[in-house]
């Protein structure tokens, strides 16, 4: 070969994108190319005169001759000459890597050599990886969303009789009663809450937060929770730092995040959780599916049991769960990161067995002041004759009993519809209509909204005011009306009140 050819040849090897290897029929190595190099973490020639097997796990290196022997015996091969396989392979650190391998026979001088053409499908691994995830979440979403929505069409009816129950009762015992029973329907309200979010059905709404004072918050609650033998270690930034989020979601991921921690320590132990800004390039979120920039860090630590790599790779999937039946949900961890993603975050977590876990929330860094938060007041109603006529709109019979039942005690007159058939018929009635209240979601394929347009067009003087088990996903769709003329099912009497008054 001239030096001139022989100069092409080396440049051609030098600015291939793919690695390629060159190694006899005894597995060593005679040449390997600079994206050789890159691939694997080695300096230039290191890999001459090296056995192949070590850029090979554990796993595969045993088998690796055997396919050659069979191979030159005239035996089938597994790998050679039948094009692109995907292999791992490990780097100079040790850490695996994806591969497309493609492994052909040369003759040199009468000797048989091997020539290895592999190409780095990291990006294209990780790409699958958040597609199926994406798919995986959207089905779940779907399938969440509807069963919240008829969930809260439940609690609607359980959580408005037990209200107008604790104003007719008197004795106090049967009261704590009332008062246990609707806490636990307002904790069946706050979870399909995170189910609706977490099917991408309801908005979150931001504001900045301060997460230190988060971090506080949610310690002051899981400190009763975590029994003997747990120590909690704090160690929050400084100065804090603020980011845009639903307050309420992230501290009920970091809750969540605490009670897994706990639930790794059976035989106590010490739970860290630490707050810091993190500055991430590209290359720290390669693999997070988040973009460049200035990020918050919310870290939770444990040493407890850790989880195993088969584990760890399923820990995010939506009713995955590793504790005994009925200890978890199996969505804790699925509905974290969902919600984190839809703030511009995502969550890493890393884990050993018997070692213990991390995991980090991660969430863009905002500055701004800390938003106060509003705490609706709760308290009794009040009655009153005479305040008008509303018509009810729901296609369930249970929660149009309870609505208006509830409007009866506040002094409105009450007309109930189920369907579009009945709300037209009694707007064409000789009744004077103040007020509709409709539901978002009729049966038989009808929408509220579509049923409101048409009773708008016969009284233009009506006021609406709708309530949906999927509070407000679907009303900016609907530029007529406003988001404030909604009302978020499961609701209490005060909430209805305030949005009549508004209304009126």
């Amino acid at each position: 070969m001239t030096d001139n050819k022989a100069r092409k040849m080396q440049i051609l090897m030098d600015y291939a994108g793919d690695a390629i290897i060159l190694m006899d029929s005894s597995g060593i190595i005679h040449f390997a190319n600079k994206a050789t190099d890159r691939l694997f973490g080695y300096g230039s020639d290191e890999l001459i005169g090296q056995p192949i097997t070590m850029l090979m796990t554990k796993r595969d290196a045993p088998h690796h001759q055997r396919y050659v022997d069979d191979y030159l015996l005239g035996k089938q091969s597994k790998i050679i000459d039948i094009g692109p396989r995907e292999v791992i392979g490990v780097n100079q650190s040790g850490e695996e890597i994806p591969f497309d391998l493609s492994i052909n026979k040369a003759s040199i001088d009468g000797k048989e050599f091997f020539v290895g053409n592999l190409r780095d499908i990291t990006d294209r691994k990780i790409e699958r990886s958040k597609l199926l995830q994406a798919q995986k979440l959207d089905s779940v979403g779907q399938l969440t969303g509807g069963i919240a929505h008829d969930f809260n069409n439940l609690l609607s009816t359980i959580m408005g009789y037990l209200e107008l129950l604790s104003y007719d009762i008197d004795n106090e015992d049967h009261l704590k009663k009332i008062d246990t029973a609707y806490r636990a329907a307002t904790k069946g309200a706050e979870l399909t809450k995170r189910l609706l979010a977490f099917s991408k059905k309801q908005n979150l709404t931001p504001t900045i937060v301060n997460i230190n004072d988060s971090v506080t918050n949610v310690v002051e609650l899981v400190k009763i929770a975590l029994g003997i033998g747990v120590e909690l270690d704090l160690e929050l930034s400084k100065p804090s730092y603020t980011t845009l989020v639903n307050r309420a979601e992230l501290e009920s991921a970091l809750l969540n995040l605490c009670i897994n921690a706990r639930d790794a320590l059976p035989n106590g132990g010490k739970i860290k959780i630490s707050t810091t800004l993190k500055q991430l390039d590209m290359k720290h979120v390669r693999n997070l599916s988040i973009s460049p920039g200035d990020y918050v860090s919310i870290l939770v630590q444990d040493n407890g049991i850790g989880m195993s790599q088969k584990i760890l790779e399923q820990v995010l999937e939506p009713f995955y769960t590793t504790k005994t039946f009925g200890g978890g949900s199996g969505l804790g961890l699925s509905m974290t990161y969902g919600t984190m993603k839809h703030f511009g975050g995502t969550i890493s977590i890393e884990s050993k067995e018997n070692r213990g876990t991390s995991v980090e929330v991660l969430l863009p860094h905002v500055a701004g002041e800390p938003a106060i938060l509003d705490v609706m007041k709760t308290g009794g109603y009040k009655t009153s004759k005479g305040l008008g006529t509303i018509l009810v709109i729901d296609d369930d019979i249970a929660v149009l009993n309870m609505t208006a039942d509830i409007l009866s005690r506040l002094g409105y007159t009450v007309l109930k519809a189920l369907d579009r058939e009945q709300a037209l018929k009694a707007v064409k009635s000789d009744a004077q209509i103040d007020i509709v209240l409709c539901d978002v979601v009729l049966g038989n394929g009808e929408r509220g909204f579509d049923v409101a347009k048409e009773i708008k067009d016969l009284s233009a003087d009506i006021s609406f005011l709708f309530m949906s088990g999927y509070t407000n996903s679907s009303i900016s769709d609907h530029g007529q009306f406003s988001e404030k003329e909604l009302l978020a099912k499961p609701f209490s009497i005060l909430e209805l009140r305030k949005k009549l008054a508004d209304t009126d």
